[in-house]
């Protein structure tokens, strides 16, 4: 994957051996990759709002004292409205996934089930670079369980809404994502089409559902506002 420009990430972690871990990895080891911006709690965060609008991903723990993640995500979020957000946590239960990804998250890793480092490198090139989500394959099955136990019931397109102005193999690409948790290279290789084409097809799902990634999509296709 070529870049032009060089990603900035921020950290919010409480533990300080674990923030420094990570801010040393992505410097050493994440290509096109900076990160300068460590805090060890959102109330922090906040106080540097100013610098945090240069960052383009954020990487979340929940488990924070005082304000949560969670409740950090929301905050963050409608104070830096461009800026991605990748939960980085030990917390794996449906609601607490499910709540952060309503609150703005568009990734979600568990920390202790990152057994290559590359994954959150790729995943918040994924975020950041090409609109995507990122998360590992347990939380992504959890998530895609979780729409299909809580959201709107539909016997039409495996039960997510069939959008109209969408065309069938744009549909096709939207039940992939919100059923199946797939990635745009897994929907193109069940597709059979170009990852290219894919990106474009997910581009019009946007613009169609008025969401800015893949993970709002699902929620919208789903019913879940």
């Amino acid at each position: 994957m070529t870049q032009s420009r060089i990603i900035d990430v921020a950290i919010i972690e409480d533990k300080a051996d674990i923030r420094e871990k990570w801010r040393k990895f992505i410097n050493n080891n994440g290509t096109g990759m900076s990160c300068t911006l460590t805090y060890s709690s959102v109330e922090s965060a906040v106080r540097n709002l100013a610098a945090l609008k240069h960052a383009d991903v954020i990487l979340m723990d929940i488990g924070l004292p005082g304000v949560s993640g969670i409740e950090g995500t929301r905050i963050l979020k409608d104070e830096l409205i461009d800026v991605d957000i990748i939960i980085l946590t030990v917390e794996q239960d449906d609601e607490t996934i499910f709540e952060a990804l309503k609150n703005g998250a568009v990734g979600y890793f568990v920390k202790q089930y990152i057994t290559n480092d590359d994954d959150l490198l790729t995943g918040i090139r994924e975020v950041s670079l090409l609109n995507g989500s990122a998360m590992s394959a347990n939380i992504a099955r959890k998530v895609c369980n979780f729409f299909k136990k809580y959201g709107t019931v539909n016997t039409v397109n495996n039960g997510i809404t069939y959008f109209k102005e969408l065309t069938p193999s744009q549909n096709r690409a939207l039940d992939l994502l919100a059923n199946e948790g797939y990635s745009n290279k897994q929907i193109a290789d069940v597709m059979s089409l170009s990852v290219e084409t894919v990106r474009a097809y997910c581009k019009q799902i946007y613009k169609v559902l008025n969401v800015e990634n893949r993970v709002q999509a699902a929620l919208r296709a789903h019913g879940i506002k």
